[in-house]
């Protein structure tokens, strides 16, 4: 028996977001989307996330998430993006 080995670095990343159904790009070293909030009180809200493009994928995860527009944290422990001020 062979075992199928996932894409790996920032390519296989990207691969399987895209295989996850997301369209996806890539903004410097970042894998940024779409994604609709289903649940809570921010459901129906459309955010845009960025995710670190870790070299090591899937053996180490990415960093973050960055998300657009800031949702808020209940402990305001939210910090600024190197995507942007939002």
């Amino acid at each position: 028996m062979t075992a199928v080995m996932p894409e790996a670095g920032p390519a296989g990343m990207l691969a399987g977001l895209r295989r996850a159904g997301y369209t996806v790009e890539q903004t410097g070293n970042y894998a940024v989307f779409d994604y609709l909030v289903e649940v809570g009180p921010q459901a129906g809200t459309t955010v845009r996330i960025g995710l670190d493009l870790v070299p090591d994928w899937p053996l180490s995860a990415p960093h973050g998430p960055h998300i657009t527009p800031r949702l808020g944290h209940p402990h305001g422990a939210v910090h600024n993006s190197p995507l942007g001020p939002e």
